[in-house]
């Protein structure tokens, strides 16, 4: 493998390790959680700027993207605002508000995906939500 391709190869795998570690500072009780999650997003981001460096160098190394469906677009906007919200309230100790906001989406949203995804939100901040 040549060193482009190794070189995306390890950043696909250490922005994973990152994405994980985003999910494991919001649920460890490790604050302050908005700043370590932003650090990681940062992080991420110039993992992906590399990658786009990489791309525009190798495009043979990018798959094809196929961007989503306006339906699931339309649902990622939906979904992300009331994400936002819940957190801000969990965080806020009302965290019976956030689980309300939360099943409100469900009960209106047509997307099955993405009322999975606020079930599972609803479930973490049910059993265990650190702040």
């Amino acid at each position: 493998m040549d060193k482009l391709a190794t070189l995306r190869e390890q950043l696909r795998i250490a922005a994973g390790l990152l994405d994980g570690a985003a999910t494991l500072v919001r649920d460890a009780p490790l604050q302050p959680t908005r700043d370590h999650l932003h650090r990681i997003g940062e992080a991420l981001a110039a993992i992906g700027e590399i990658r786009l460096a990489i791309g525009g160098v190798r495009p043979d190394l990018e798959p094809p993207y196929e961007p989503p469906s306006e339906e699931v677009s339309e649902a990622n906007r939906r979904l992300g605002p009331v994400l936002l919200q819940a957190y801000d309230l969990a965080e806020s100790s009302m965290l019976p508000d956030a689980i309300a906001v939360l099943e409100d989406y469900v009960n209106n949203e047509p997307s099955q995906y993405h009322r999975d995804i606020a079930l599972g939100e609803i479930e973490r901040l049910r059993h265990g939500y650190a702040t």
